[in-house]
């Protein structure tokens, strides 16, 4: 199963990109019409949000990968995006909860290769994926499959309040 260099620069650009898929999924624009209700208030259970370490940290992943990327990015800014996502992947797996499905550290675990892989590439995406399709294949292949790690991000999405998986494949 094939993947790009840009599909690559997705999975590194967070955790929601890949599977989250949350870009553009709020179409709401907050202002009822004339006569009616905010429909939020009536239509949508009401949720509050786990304050935990834990879900701010994985929100903050889901927000990272939502921002749109700068025309793929020069070397730089795909190093500067990998530390922001190492450095909250540190902080999630410290403030993973003890309930946590199992397939929630083997998420990041693949994710930690893939950025330990932008590294050595110097931030260089393309040199980053030819080294993992030559040395870690089934990663690269895990990761593009539809429902890759489905258990951690149903976990995230009902604990946390990320948007749900899509079966993007």
């Amino acid at each position: 199963m094939g993947g790009s260099p840009r599909s690559l620069r997705m999975v590194v650009g967070g955790l929601a990109v890949v599977a989250l898929a949350a870009c553009g999924s709020d179409s709401d624009t907050g202002r009822p019409g004339p006569g009616e209700r905010a429909a939020d208030e009536e239509a949508a259970p009401s949720t509050t949000l786990d304050a935990s370490p834990f879900c701010v940290t994985i929100r903050s992943l889901e927000a990272l990968g939502s921002e749109p990327s700068a025309t793929g990015g020069s070397a730089a800014e795909v190093l500067a995006q990998n530390a922001s996502v190492s450095s909250l992947l540190d902080e999630a797996e410290a403030s993973a909860p003890d309930d946590a499905p199992s397939d929630v550290q083997a998420l990041f675990d693949d994710y930690r290769l893939v950025s330990e892989a932008i590294l050595a590439a110097a931030g260089d995406t393309d040199a980053a994926y030819g080294t993992l399709t030559r040395d870690q294949p089934e990663l690269l292949e895990r990761l593009t499959q539809a429902g890759a790690h489905a258990d951690a991000f149903a976990f995230f999405a009902e604990r946390c309040g990320t948007a749900p998986p899509t079966s993007m494949g």
